[in-house]
């Protein structure tokens, strides 16, 4: 059996050749490596923006809903100014109907939260990375002022038995009247269709009509029809 021992490298020129070979192999693997790489996060940059408009999309279409219920919202605040005022006089109105409530149904934001926890933002482009972020803040904002819209007219659907009402309950409902009136103003004064409009269009997405369920929509139709 014979042994082939390496040859000894003769001289600078062919240790200068060797030493660039592997140079030369590192730097070809750590450039297929980085290659690979950006390839797997741009493709799941992709995949994620695909995620993102589709949750922009329901998200775009809660808040549009809530905009088209300002008006019946603005109305219904303004004939239980009337009702209290009249009660207060002694003089209680017999309401017409139900009070009927808002929709208010819950923002998501599950695929943001996994994004951010992963780490896929760090590579999207800059402008593509803030203008997802501006949205998402204003989401939260308008997901913290409806959650507490929603219990404010909660309690207001005491209306709907008003025959048994306290006085006790009368003072709780005009401080929960109040508390829906501000945080109405605030809503309509920071979004509207422009707004939603606006943001669709920064982000390339089309509002998605949310499909509200058959007694929602009972509730929601109630709230546009006058009860004094």
């Amino acid at each position: 059996m014979h042994f082939h021992l390496p040859k000894p490298l003769h001289g600078w020129r062919e240790f200068i050749g060797e030493v660039g070979i592997i140079v030369i192999g590192v730097l070809i693997a750590l450039s297929a490596e980085q290659t690979v790489e950006w390839l797997h996060w741009r493709s799941v940059v992709e995949d994620t923006r695909q995620a993102l408009d589709g949750e922009l999309a329901v998200d775009l279409g809660i808040i549009q809903a809530r905009v088209e219920q300002a008006p019946c919202i603005s109305r219904r605040l303004a004939e239980l100014t009337t009702v209290f005022r009249r009660q207060a006089d002694r003089q209680p109105l017999a309401l017409k109907g139900p009070l009927g409530q808002p929709q208010f149904p819950q923002l998501d934001t599950n695929v943001w939260d996994s994004v951010i926890a992963d780490g896929a933002t760090a590579h999207m482009p800059l402008d593509v990375r803030l203008r997802y972020s501006r949205f998402y803040s204003a989401i939260f904002w308008f997901r913290d002022k409806t959650d507490e819209e929603s219990e404010a007219w909660s309690h207001l659907s005491q209306f709907d038995d008003h025959d048994v009402l306290t006085q006790e309950d009368w003072s709780a409902l005009h401080q929960w009247k109040a508390r829906a009136q501000s945080l109405a103003a605030k809503v309509d004064a920071n979004v509207s269709l422009a707004t939603v409009r606006q943001f669709a269009l920064s982000l390339g997405v089309e509002p998605r009509q949310f499909p509200f369920k058959s007694d929602s929509l009972a509730a929601r139709d109630a709230l546009c029809h006058p009860i004094t």
